[in-house]
């Protein structure tokens, strides 16, 4: 969007917000003050657990996102984003993130990401043979997926 050379007018124009806690503070807020307000806005919920996730914030992004989906999410939403599984995985939830792997690759099989967040799950509950076979799906539909060929080299 901006060249290198162009970087201190684009800092200088985002301000503080440059800093990504920074912003994903602010994003916190203001999707907390959102979800406060409309406490059946599936989509504040969502976005306050995707900034507490980016946050390292994983038990309060977990009520968010519980929260969010208790509200009844579209039925792609985990194609799009899928940071619910991320912090399930993060929490050592193996078996809450393998629910919603599931439902995310309905009718989508060929989620690269989905896959890999299958593979740590599985490797995370010590299923080193599934976490192989869901890391091979994972470079067969993204071969340039770094993190799942080290996921595989570990295991």
């Amino acid at each position: 969007v901006f060249t290198t050379n162009q970087e201190a007018l684009v800092r200088s124009i985002i301000g503080p917000d440059w800093d990504e806690k920074t912003m994903f503070r602010k994003a916190v807020e203001r999707n907390l003050a959102d979800a406060e307000s409309n406490p059946n806005d599936l989509y504040a919920w969502f976005n306050l657990g995707a900034g507490y996730f980016t946050l390292g914030q994983h038990r309060q992004a977990k009520q968010a996102f519980e929260t969010s989906q208790k509200l009844g999410w579209p039925h792609r939403m985990l194609w799009y984003q899928y940071q619910p599984i991320q912090n399930y995985n993060a929490l050592g939830e193996y078996e809450q993130a393998l629910t919603l792997i599931r439902q995310g690759l309905t009718n989508n099989e060929a989620y690269a990401e989905l896959r890999y967040e299958a593979a740590v799950a599985y490797k995370g509950l010590g299923q080193v043979e599934q976490a192989r076979q869901e890391a091979l799906k994972t470079l067969q539909y993204d071969p340039g997926f770094s993190k799942a060929q080290e996921l595989l080299s570990s295991l």
